[in-house]
């Protein structure tokens, strides 16, 4: 079944923290994911730590589990670095650049078995008319999952070697809702057709005057 991933990405990390509170309290979701920016703000190891630490002994039926969205494309030796340092701290998922040598260093940087290298090969709010140029099939056979727009997840599914990876869809947007910067956005359920394992929101929660029944409508429109 689809999951959904709230991207915590409001302005500041105290407003990241009051929606996480009120998401655990109030609806079932338990994974959360934390980009470059929201990273930026201040007291973010404290949001982190709330993910990783308190709502594991709180969520007792599920730990929150937390998803790192670094897009990681350096040297070998630094995404190593990187990626065993973000999942050292309790990330579940890290994303990281879509080619062969980054992706080697990220899959041998894991702590655990259960840790999730995810490769992003384009973004939502690019122009995909020549998507496969950019996208290393190398990279593809080596990740655990790629990050891609729903429009090519069907592709993505349907390629052997991706018959048993994850596929993580970002750029949701519920029925009737703006499609924003995202030039690929697509609905919950257009995504889960083409293959989605997880689904990520966050505007139209984070943005919302009541975070809590969006996120609901989200899961209604999900299942």
């Amino acid at each position: 079944m689809t999951e959904l991933i709230v991207a915590l990405d409001a302005p500041t990390s105290w407003d990241n923290r009051r929606l996480l509170e009120k998401l655990v309290d109030q609806t079932p979701v338990r994974f959360f994911k934390l980009g470059v920016a929201a990273l930026m703000s201040d007291r973010t190891h404290l949001l982190i730590d709330e993910i990783t630490n308190r709502y594991r002994i709180r969520s007792l039926d599920q730990c929150a589990r937390l998803m790192l969205d670094l897009k990681v494309y350096d040297t070998r030796d630094t995404v190593a670095r990187v990626v065993h340092r973000a999942f050292e701290i309790g990330a579940h998922m890290v994303t990281v650049h879509a080619t062969p040598s980054v992706m080697g260093a990220a899959m041998a940087a894991k702590v655990r078995a259960t840790d999730v290298v995810l490769a992003v090969p384009h973004l939502t709010d690019q122009h995909l008319g020549r998507w496969s140029a950019s996208f290393s099939v190398g990279a593809l056979e080596a990740c655990d999952g790629i990050v891609c727009p729903a429009s090519i997840a069907a592709h993505h599914r349907s390629s052997t070697c991706m018959q048993e990876k994850l596929l993580v869809v970002p750029g949701i947007r519920p029925q009737g809702s703006d499609a924003d910067n995202h030039r690929t956005a697509a609905t919950p359920g257009e995504a889960i057709r083409a293959g989605a394992t997880h689904v990520v929101v966050g505007r139209p929660i984070w943005q919302s005057p009541d975070p809590v029944a969006a996120t609901l409508a989200i899961l209604e429109e999900m299942s």
